[in-house]
């Protein structure tokens, strides 16, 4: 079963390199069926991997804030990015084909940004202390 999950994922990695695409798929599985597949998109948009479009997909198919049910699997191993979004959507389970690592496919960063911090701390952190008492109920500033 998992190699005919890795099979799809695959296929749509072919179909990639017709768009000149690098050659990235995922499939998300639920309930032993796949409710969606995607594969990279990144010429005009460096976010747009694989899983992230799958992951938009699968949350539109289901109607829900969450993938605790689903399982992804993508033929190089999900990068920071897509491991965290995979994170936040609580997906069960990540297969993928090949480390990044091995196969000498590890990206590297060519930019670092400046960061400045705490600009207006205070009032930032009150709206989100006031964002999470209201929704929880407690209104006791």
């Amino acid at each position: 079963m998992f190699n005919d999950f890795m099979s799809v994922a695959i296929e749509i990695a072919q179909k990639a390199i017709e768009k000149l695409e690098m050659p990235i798929g995922a499939v998300i599985v639920h309930n032993n069926k796949i409710i969606a597949e995607a594969h990279n998109a990144n010429s005009n948009n460096p976010l747009a991997h694989a899983e992230i479009i799958a992951i938009e997909k699968a949350l539109q198919a289901l109607q829900k804030r969450n993938l605790s049910d689903c399982d992804i699997y993508v033929t190089l191993e999900p990068c920071p990015m897509c491991y965290y979004a995979i994170s936040l959507v609580k997906m069960r389970g990540i297969y993928f084909g090949t480390s990044a690592k091995t196969n000498n496919t590890t990206i590297t960063h060519n930019h670092t940004p400046m960061i400045y911090s705490d600009i207006s701390a205070t009032k930032c952190a009150k709206l989100l202390t006031n964002f999470f008492q209201q929704k929880r109920g407690n209104n006791d500033s």
